[in-house]
């Protein structure tokens, strides 16, 4: 290259470079990988989410057991195989909720500020919160089930294999049902106001189903809302490979329910992210 030539060439206004930033999949890798660090580096987190369920599956076995002496209650089932699917289902949930406050903290400490300030896909950031909560939550339940044995004479009539099959269903149901609480850290964009939602939210949802009683000791109005509620389907399932009775249909309802579920959710979460950070 000649003198001329490198003067023209260093006469380019830098302006005139753009940076166009990294694939859409390496950057949900180093935005889940970040929020994964953040949770390493505060193990008090970890502590909080695995013994969330577990303080849950104590108090909830206690106080309900006198249900597996009625006449709804199908026999030869001990409450805590009867209870364990619903208190996984239940973590992976929370896990979400917490996925969803964490994201309001960061649109109001100015994460999102300098996202928007980088060639970054909005989803690539919620993607990222939803993968590493996947990935919390699969240690949440490994923690469960290995204590249930311990601590809890709990025991898979479904085996390994009914309880893995178990692990995966609420791991998809919980995570996709996360999206409505992503969805709503970025409408509310307010973490006070998303968790008093979110926890009337997780109220409705699990009360609403067969996750402490069986459906037929449910009253009549509840019993019929329980019917539309994708919980009930996921925890009859869950419930059905632990007890080495696989319930196809309520397995496949649980999946195909979630999913619709959270296909619009993570659509308004993008949106919703998207918008201009002075609109509420």
């Amino acid at each position: 290259m000649t003198i001329d030539a490198r003067a023209r060439r260093s006469t380019v206004p830098w302006k005139s470079v753009s940076w166009r930033g990294c694939s859409v999949p390496l950057q949900i890798h180093i935005l889940t990988t970040r929020a994964l660090r953040a949770l390493w580096m505060d193990p008090k987190l970890v502590l909080v989410s695995v013994a969330s369920p577990l303080v849950m599956l104590l108090v909830l076995s206690q106080v309900f057991t006198s249900i597996s002496e009625t006449r709804s209650f199908p026999g030869g089932v001990d409450y805590i195989q009867f209870l364990l699917p619903a208190i996984m289902i239940m973590g992976v949930l929370q896990s979400g909720m917490g996925s969803g406050a964490a994201l309001g903290q960061e649109i109001k400490n100015g994460f999102v500020h300098r996202m928007r300030t980088l060639p970054v896909w909005p989803g690539s950031v919620l993607l990222g919160r939803s993968a590493s909560d996947l990935l919390r939550s699969l240690i949440q339940l490994s923690a469960l089930s290995t204590a249930a044995h311990l601590f809890f004479s709990f025991h898979a009539p479904g085996g390994a294999v009914g309880m893995a099959v178990a692990m995966l269903i609420a791991l998809m149901t919980g995570n996709c049902l996360g999206w409505v609480f992503i969805a709503m850290a970025c409408w509310f964009r307010n973490a006070e106001v998303m968790q008093t939602f979110s926890g009337l939210a997780m109220f409705a949802l699990m009360f609403g189903t067969n996750a402490f009683v069986p459906l037929d000791g449910l009253p009549d109005w509840l019993r019929s809302l329980s019917h539309v509620n994708p919980l009930t389907y996921a925890i009859t399932a869950a419930r059905g490979w632990i007890l080495g009775d696989p319930d196809t249909s309520a397995t496949l309802y649980a999946v195909i329910g979630s999913a619709v579920i959270a296909l619009p959710c993570a659509l308004l979460a993008v949106k919703g992210f998207a918008r201009p950070l002075g609109t509420n």
